[in-house]
């Protein structure tokens, strides 16, 4: 997130988007998933995440939990990345 100050009002919505979702339903989660993995941007948002969690002052455990554990999968390149967002998303 440092290395990215110049994008930080997209990081913002990106996040903002992020809470939002979270508040829906499964179907609205799926397609969440679908479009992270289409824009390929995943591996930034899911770091960037887990840097505004942490850093939050309530710090929501299983989210960042979640977060690690995807991060993880995401960052090796034999697991299939969409359906660990997805299941990431299924599982909050």
């Amino acid at each position: 997130m440092v290395k990215n100050l110049d994008n930080l009002e997209d990081i913002k919505k990106s996040i903002d988007e992020f809470d939002k979702t979270l508040k829906q339903g499964i179907f609205e989660r799926m397609q969440y998933a679908a479009k992270l993995y289409a824009k390929e941007n995943y591996k930034e948002l899911v770091n960037n995440l887990i840097y505004w969690y942490y850093n939050q002052g309530a710090k929501p455990a299983k989210l960042l939990a979640g977060l690690i554990g995807v991060s993880k999968i995401i960052s090796q390149p034999q697991f299939n990345h969409r359906l660990a967002l997805e299941n990431f998303l299924i599982n909050l």
